[in-house]
């Protein structure tokens, strides 16, 4: 019989136990589809394995979701070494922090150039060197007589771990440009050509980095999908604070700061901090005369 007939008859077979949900045995299998036990076996670990599983009372039998693909897929997958279905490993983070960046539109292909900068060992490894080691390492903190070589390649796959993208979306919002006007005056400030009312589309821009310390492993039977929602997540808390406090820092010391200096022209920038806790992150630009009064503060010694 030709390979292409034992593989109808065996997906013919396996759709057939997927359907009634019942149980079979090799022998049973290979009398209805000609395969030897041996070819069994050895297809069932190439090829089969992401949807047959062992009954409880002995034999197999075949998960539900065979039933999504077709007689044509599963001719098709079998003649190469992968799974039919694919294979997931399943997880769960109980906490995750998120990040987002509101900015103009205008300024999104600036700042993806300044994001995509940073997806780089090299240049991320650049970044920790212009913040210093020494700051980091307040932070995470080094092995005992562990040196820089070493400290960076760690630091490195520590931030490859904890971020590996974003995603932008769009909004269109209506903003004030400047203190709170009487229509008279907003009307005033039109007559002038000076901005009251500015409709603006914005760019929001997200990262979203899971919590390691809260992650959980499961498989895809119902029983421990539906355990792993209901149950209520326990986690070492000084660990999970520890991460938390990782996680930020590494954060605003390579990502945010280099983002904020490269659309510094803003009057003002925004970061929402979500999922641990519920923050907002701003950075106001300050006026040139203001700029002079500080710098002159910083100039001449406190008398108290």
């Amino acid at each position: 019989m030709a390979t292409k007939e034992r593989l109808e008859k065996a997906y013919e077979f396996f759709r057939l136990h997927a359907e009634d949900g019942t149980s079979f045995s090799i022998d049973e299998f290979c009398a209805a589809t000609d395969y030897k036990e041996s070819s069994f076996e050895t297809n069932r670990s190439k090829h089969w394995n992401s949807f047959l599983a062992r009954h409880p009372v002995g034999g197999y039998c075949v998960k539900r979701e065979f039933l999504r693909g077709s007689k044509t897929a599963f001719i098709r997958h079998n003649s190469q070494i992968r799974q039919t279905l694919p294979v997931y490993e399943r997880l769960k983070h109980g906490q995750v922090i998120t990040y987002e960046f509101l900015l103009p539109l205008t300024l999104e292909d600036r700042l993806r150039r300044a994001l995509d900068e940073l997806f780089y060992r090299d240049t991320v490894e650049r970044r920790l060197r212009e913040v210093g080691l020494h700051n980091v390492e307040r932070v995470v903190s080094r092995y005992e007589g562990e040196d820089d070589d070493h400290y960076m390649r760690r630091l490195l796959d520590r931030v490859g771990v904890m971020l590996s993208g974003y995603s932008i979306s769009h909004v269109s919002g209506r903003f004030r440009a400047s203190e709170l006007q009487t229509r008279t005056e907003a009307g005033a400030m039109l007559v002038n050509e000076e901005p009251y009312l500015i409709d603006e589309t914005t760019a929001v821009v997200r990262f979203m980095m899971p919590c390691l310390t809260t992650r959980v492993k499961f498989d895809a039977e119902p029983v421990a999908v539906i355990d792993v929602l209901q149950r209520d997540d326990r986690f070492e808390a000084e660990a999970f604070a520890a991460e938390v406090r990782e996680i930020r820092a590494l954060f605003f010391l390579i990502f945010v700061e280099a983002i904020v200096q490269s659309v510094q022209d803003q009057a003002e920038i925004w970061l929402l901090e979500g999922g641990v806790a519920e923050r907002l992150y701003i950075w106001r630009r300050v006026r040139e005369e203001q700029q002079e009064d500080q710098q002159l503060a910083l100039a001449i010694p406190s008398t108290s």
